[in-house]
């Protein structure tokens, strides 16, 4: 992709986003999401609803859950700079390499807890460790997930050779003081 340069004068980006969050009970909250970006530039639509629930089983211990369904109409907004310079180059108006993904329906599902160690005396603060399950997946048939580029063109970075599902797992931590 070539980089916008003087046109990001003239091309504008719309973002809109809704949030309504509902509290069950003292230990149990429901989030809904909604979101809408549309960049003139890239004539890219984006799009998706999400839901959270968080409870809270203990003080120290609370579940969370998300789902989202999100949809990038022709993949010019899903995607990644593939090199340390891309994004400078980008905002200095020159050439950067950029890999995205066909036009796709993303369904997500995380799973995770924040736990919060009642054992640990900090001197200061709190501390909050938050393991998370997610399962990434194309609803559309699509194959966005671990590409390799069909081309040696550093510019042009398209394919959809890659997986239609992603999974993984992460962890933080939190120190709040």
């Amino acid at each position: 992709m070539y980089a916008i340069g003087r046109d990001a004068n003239h091309e504008m980006e719309y973002i809109g986003d809704i949030i309504a969050s509902y509290k069950i009970n003292d230990a149990t909250t429901f989030t809904l999401n909604g979101t809408y970006f549309h960049d003139d530039y890239l004539q890219d639509d984006v799009y998706g609803v999400t839901a959270y629930f968080a409870h809270d089983f203990y003080p120290w211990l609370t579940l969370n859950v998300r789902g989202e369904i999100f949809r990038d109409n022709n993949g010019g907004v899903v995607g990644n700079n593939t090199s340390t310079m891309s994004y400078v180059n980008e905002l200095r108006g020159r050439p950067y390499p950029y890999d995205y993904a066909a036009g796709t329906t993303y369904g997500e599902l995380t799973v995770g807890v924040a736990y919060r160690p009642q054992f640990l005396h900090l001197p200061k603060g709190s501390l909050t460790i938050r393991p998370e399950l997610r399962l990434d997946k194309s609803l559309n048939g699509t194959r966005p997930f671990n590409r390799v580029s069909p081309t040696d063109d550093p510019t042009i970075n398209y394919a959809n050779n890659g997986t239609n599902n992603m999974f993984w797992f992460s962890c933080d931590a939190i120190w709040a003081f």
